[in-house]
């Protein structure tokens, strides 16, 4: 088999795979695409078991990851924190603990390649693979390299870029279902409210006063999180901790307005679905990055920006309706941005990364 600059595959000979990082969503297109190309790779994940420091909740990649089928080697990687929280120095403990535990795994496995998503936990296996002479290869979503990206630059051999070589993406999300694999009304317009994976308990507490109101006009859709809590109210309130990805198709092709925050994953598959959104960005996010992507997708005429220390009740309200009278003009600037971004991220990367695995 060959790959896109013409060098074959040996479809006999079983190299090892690392995959790691913070970023799992485009991991899982990179993934998929290695399946569908059917390269004899043994693919192992080395991610986080636990969604939150301090938490016992598995993490939605450890779910998703081995339910693909893939090993997955927990790591119990440590960070330095922007936030004080009673764990922040047990994380700042966990640094020495983590390269150690990346380096066994390393050893042990004697991975061909290290494939990055960027993110703490992903610092310490490349530092690991580097140790032992390993290429690495990185992929940044931001506009700008995050911190742990500017480490693992260091190493890598290669880094990918959202904003040139596309952001890989679940092709899953081009071909929706017919039907969802829950109950929703259809007599209202949808509103999705998601806040990633691990949700956003600030975000969902600063929009509950105004559920009922929504309730009235909407029919809801919301992404809460494995730390919120809250009922689903029939076919008009529907709730998960996170939605599968067939789930999330339909939404996308459905859903009139989408509120979220502004991760890089998220603001790439807004722009590349064509969908119109308020993004209220994780204040907290490394050096502003979520602002950075939220006011880049508003610049395109898409997306309104609502910072979170603005976000009352009453300013959400009269955003939301603002939107609503706005639609068209919003829309029309999504459908005239949609063309330009590009689908084949997980493509372009998996046939650079196959060079480097038969070089």
């Amino acid at each position: 088999m060959s790959v896109g600059n013409g060098k074959s595959v040996d479809m006999t000979k079983k190299h090892t795979i690392f995959i790691t990082g913070g970023h799992v969503t485009p991991a899982i297109a990179v993934i998929e695409e290695i399946r569908k190309r059917k390269f004899p790779w043994q693919i192992i994940f080395v991610g986080r078991k636990n969604a939150l420091e301090g938490e016992k909740s598995v993490s939605a990649e450890y779910d998703v990851i081995t339910g693909m089928g893939i090993s997955f080697l927990p790591l119990v990687a440590g960070r330095i924190s922007r936030v004080l929280t009673p764990f922040s120095f047990l994380s700042l403990l966990k640094i020495p603990f983590g390269f150690l535990q990346a380096s066994w795994y390393v050893l042990s496995h004697r991975p061909k390649l290290i494939i990055s998503f960027g993110g703490y936990v992903a610092v310490p296996v490349a530092m690991a693979a580097a140790f032992f002479s390993i290429p690495v290869v990185t992929h940044e979503q931001t506009l700008r390299l995050g911190l742990a990206n500017r480490i693992i630059g260091l190493f890598a051999k290669k880094v990918f870029y959202s904003f040139v070589t596309g952001l890989p993406m679940r092709q899953e999300l081009f071909h929706p279902p017919a039907k969802p694999t829950f109950v929703v009304a259809n007599n209202k317009p949808i509103l999705y409210i998601t806040g990633g994976s691990t949700g956003a308990v600030s975000l969902n507490e600063r929009l509950a006063p105004l559920m009922k109101d929504l309730l009235d006009t909407w029919c809801i859709i919301h992404q809460l999180g494995q730390q919120s809590h809250r009922e689903a109210l029939g076919d008009t309130y529907i709730t998960a901790p996170y939605f599968s990805t067939s789930d999330v198709a339909w939404i996308y092709k459905h859903a009139t307005l989408i509120i979220s925050r502004a991760g890089a994953n998220t603001v790439w598959e807004l722009a590349v679905l064509g969908k119109i959104a308020l993004l209220i960005p994780l204040p907290w996010s490394a050096e502003n990055e979520q602002l950075n992507n939220a006011r880049w997708l508003a610049d395109k005429g898409s997306a309104i920006v609502l910072e979170q220390k603005d976000a009352t009740s009453e300013r959400l309200k009269e955003v939301l309706d603002g939107m609503v009278k706005q639609k068209s003009e919003l829309l029309a600037a999504a459908k005239t941005l949609q063309p330009d971004m590009p689908r084949d991220g997980a493509k372009r990367m998996v046939e650079e990364i196959a060079t480097m695995v038969v070089g």
